[in-house]
């Protein structure tokens, strides 16, 4: 299934890197656009008759792509198959596959849109298909320019109607040295081992352009990467993703307003892979991120805090537990590591475990935290490495709140309730105590 609503604004500088004929293909966008006016009412002709056909597609193939209601996704009309990349990234930025956002501020609150441009474009779908739970999944490629030491990759879904906070819950990702639909080896990873890192709204929502409905946030998921170096030349990365929502999840694609071929991007279903098409070929946005170049000899960070996590009634004594990753060639130990929480006094102990080149190691602190009240809490844990070559990813931040729980008695337990919470009038019938 597939979801559009597709708009990206691009700026190329030079820690990004874009294909060829990106020119040519924005010339024939417009052209193809002028093209669109003239045939509109011809195509209108034919739309029920589409839609009923679509509609029983989608109920075969319900898995597969999120579909607009009434929008018919259309024919392929152009064969481009470049990725789009985008600019005004951190230097930690390897890839920047391209952009979700159409209308910046567009919505509630100053959160932004991605819409599915139905109304320009006569496009259909929101996202693709890419459930672990379904054995879906989504590919796109990548070039590399020289040697790449990859430490995260940053991925984007949905579940319709989740509400803001994100439900996913699990990413699984491998790489080929070649198109996987034509016989592409896996050289990295495997789509067994969940691998994510974090996950958060990304102020995002997924719209219809003709008529806007909050109720697909877009979250990122942050998947581990570590060990993944790459050598110049052309990859492909295939992902799936899994959440607690019961839709989805969907994956949504590269959005620019007024282009509708934005990439190259293929799912695999039950019936094989297949290129992804809503009018146009469609792109799918990631983020690679990591260091270019020969690996410093020097170099650690945290790249995870794995506990604590939020949850309910967290207590004073909540162990903490961070990932520490060697970016460097040489092995390393006896080095110290902290913690602070909403920046305050530092807990710093030491690592004496060997981590080699590459290689991450769970350390957990002996010091435990102190979560007891309720609210949200600022966590940053830094590795101090005497001599750290590239000191400015040594760190990792994480939120983490202690949630009251929601049951209201009256006289009897009211914390985090509000006017008219509670229950009243209600008895217990055949319980023993």
């Amino acid at each position: 299934m597939s979801e559009f609503k597709t708009n990206i604004q691009i700026t190329i500088n030079h820690f990004l890197f874009i294909k060829p004929l990106f020119i040519m293909r924005v010339f024939t966008k417009l052209a193809s656009a002028l093209m669109i006016l003239i045939l509109s009412s011809a195509i209108a002709m034919g739309q029920s008759d589409a839609i009923r056909l679509q509609k029983i597609q989608n109920a075969q193939q319900k898995l597969a792509f999120d579909v607009a209601e009434g929008v018919v996704p259309g024919t392929p009309t152009f064969t481009a198959a470049e990725n789009y990349a985008t600019s005004n990234a951190p230097e930690s930025v390897l890839w920047d596959n391209g952009p979700l956002v159409t209308l910046p501020g567009g919505g509630s609150g100053g959160t932004d849109y991605s819409e599915l441009q139905d109304a320009t474009l006569g496009m259909g779908t929101y996202g693709t298909g890419f459930q672990i739970s379904a054995g879906n999944s989504i590919a796109d490629d990548f070039d590399v320019t020289g040697t790449w030491t990859v430490t995260s990759i940053t991925f984007y879904g949905y579940q319709t109607g989740s509400g803001p906070p994100s439900t996913l819950n699990d990413v699984r990702f491998q790489v080929y040295d070649g198109d996987p639909s034509a016989g592409g080896s896996v050289i990295f990873g495997d789509l067994t081992t969940p691998v994510m890192i974090s996950t958060e709204w990304t102020n995002i929502w997924r719209v219809l352009e003709s008529g806007p409905s909050e109720n697909r946030p877009i979250m990122e998921i942050v998947a581990d990467a570590s060990g993944l170096v790459l050598s110049a030349g052309t990859y492909w990365i295939e992902w799936q993703v899994g959440g607690t929502g019961t839709s989805g999840p969907w994956a949504p694609p590269i959005s620019i307003p007024g282009v509708s071929t934005t990439g190259n991007a293929i799912q695999h279903t039950a019936s094989g892979w297949a290129a992804f098409i809503d009018v146009g070929p469609q792109g799918m946005p990631f983020i690679i991120e990591g260091t270019a170049g020969a690996l410093p000899d020097d170099d650690i960070r945290v790249s995870q805090i794995i506990a604590p996590t939020s949850g309910l009634n967290l207590t004073n004594a909540e162990t903490v537990t961070v990932k520490i990753m060697n970016l460097g060639n040489d092995p390393q130990s006896n080095f110290d590591v902290s913690y602070s929480i909403d920046g305050g006094a530092l807990v710093t102990e030491t690592v004496s475990a060997t981590i080699n080149s590459l290689e991450s190691y769970d350390f957990t602190f002996a010091a435990t935290a102190d979560l007891s009240a309720y609210g949200v809490y600022g966590f940053e844990a830094c590795t101090m490495l005497a001599g750290d070559e590239n000191p400015d990813n040594d760190c990792a931040t994480k939120d983490v709140e202690n949630l009251a729980p929601s049951l209201c008695l009256d006289g009897l337990y009211t914390t985090g309730c509000s006017v008219g919470d509670g229950l009243l009038s209600w008895d217990l019938v055949g319980v023993n105590v």
